[in-house]
């Protein structure tokens, strides 16, 4: 068995940060092994990654509210500003400040 020489500990505050990559050979070791399993892997291409959801599903069907503002992102449309008006103060006149 390949005896593997460690360097001193040091105490990181990641509890897992893996310092052991940077051992003699572990890299290789475990490039191979990430090439051996991607080539399990079946080659998917980029156009087909949603195959698997079926094509007459409707965004926010339950919530019409997100539904309209889905539809208003993605005409591109600004969004429509907040009416603060009613949080606006109204002057008194003098009359009406003297008397309270």
């Amino acid at each position: 068995m390949e005896q593997i020489e460690r360097p001193g500990v040091l105490i990181d505050s990641l509890p897992y940060f893996d310092q052991e990559i940077d051992y003699e050979g572990i890299r290789a070791k475990v490039d191979k092994l990430v090439e051996q399993k991607m080539r399990k892997r079946p080659s998917q291409s980029k156009r087909d990654y949603a195959s698997h959801f079926p094509s007459n599903f409707e965004l926010f069907k339950e919530s019409p509210i997100l539904g309209t503002e889905y539809q208003r992102v993605q005409q591109g449309k600004p969004i429509t500003e907040m009416n603060t008006s009613r949080y606006e103060l109204i002057e008194l006149d003098d009359k009406e400040d003297e008397e309270s």
